[in-house]
């Protein structure tokens, strides 16, 4: 999803839902400058012939969270190549907004009027008046895109800019030097976006709780920090699945299905001698559906740093 929530302008809902699943999750973070952590969002896998690297990216930060603790830059310096969800970098801009435009927006007489209930569309209105926005921008939007621009106006509005996230502040450094590969493709994410189930669910839970952005943040910003990835896990995943089960289908879609996919591919480089230093939305590596569990099954040796 790291693709749209950029152009959009991006991984919701009860505590902790919405940053999980807007930034994609994507989650925020802050600067561990000035200070040694005792561990971060990153381990160190490895196999026979390769060592990979994976780091938890925070697709919206803030240009006081660098430097980076120096086990990342380190890790990320010994890695002959970048490995993301998307190069945002390469992005083609226009197209991307064509697609979104084209498959992110009713058709003829229909808005998100008809898709909410009218309880929930007058939280809507309500929301809008106090963010000084028209309702009448909204209404075109389908669930799925409309999740996404009120999740990523509520992150601007807190401070945070996706031109200072990780992925962006990796990529940037590693255009001249290193090899990028990326692990989705435009596409792919934009299908998964549009096509997530009960995703007028999804936008009711962000209408609701866009007034505790700020809080949600600081709560992941502290679990970031600590490289606490058994919390993150329980605010982004086991608290969201406790509250409300309906978010299932959409955790599946969202997480735990690219989360095989991305397992496979990072498999192929341990096997392969291929070593790299992988960033991806921190949510995808926590919990026992997450990367990290899913490589430790294999049998790889991973350790945190």
């Amino acid at each position: 999803m790291r693709a749209m929530e950029a152009r959009i302008g991006g991984h919701t809902g009860r505590r902790g839902m919405a940053p999980a699943f807007c930034l994609a999750l994507v989650l925020l973070g802050t600067s561990l400058a000035g200070r040694a952590a005792a561990k971060n969002f990153l381990w160190e896998v490895k196999s026979d012939q390769a060592t990979v690297y994976l780091f938890g990216s925070i697709h919206y930060a803030k240009a006081d969270m660098y430097p980076l603790d120096a086990a990342i830059e380190d890790a990320f310096a010994r890695s002959p190549s970048l490995v993301l969800e998307i190069n945002p970098l390469e992005i083609d801009q226009a197209g991307l907004a064509q697609q979104i435009l084209a498959e992110g927006m009713y058709t003829g007489n229909r808005t998100i009027k008809d898709d909410l209930s009218p309880e929930v569309f007058a939280m809507l209105e309500e929301y809008a008046r106090g963010a000084g926005l028209p309702v009448e921008a909204f209404l075109g939007m389908k669930p799925a895109l409309l999740t996404l621009t009120l999740s990523s106006f509520e992150f601007t509005r807190q401070g945070y800019d996706p031109l200072q996230g990780i992925d962006v502040y990796f990529a940037r450094k590693a255009a001249e030097s290193k090899s990028i590969i990326e692990l989705e493709t435009v596409r792919e994410q934009l299908d998964m976006l549009l096509g997530l189930p009960d995703a007028s669910l999804l936008l009711m839970y962000t209408i609701r709780d866009l007034d505790k952005t700020g809080e949600q943040i600081g709560e992941l910003v502290r679990l970031w920090k600590a490289g606490d990835a058994d919390g993150m896990n329980e605010v982004v995943i086991e608290e969201s699945l406790r509250e409300e089960p309906r978010v299932a289908p959409i955790l599946e879609k969202i997480l735990f299905e690219r989360n095989v996919t991305m397992a496979e591919k990072i498999k192929e480089y341990l096997s392969s001698g291929w070593s790299c230093f992988v960033v991806v939305g921190a949510a995808h590596f926590v919990g026992d559906r997450g990367i990290v569990r899913l490589l430790e099954k294999e049998g790889y040796q991973v350790r945190q740093l």
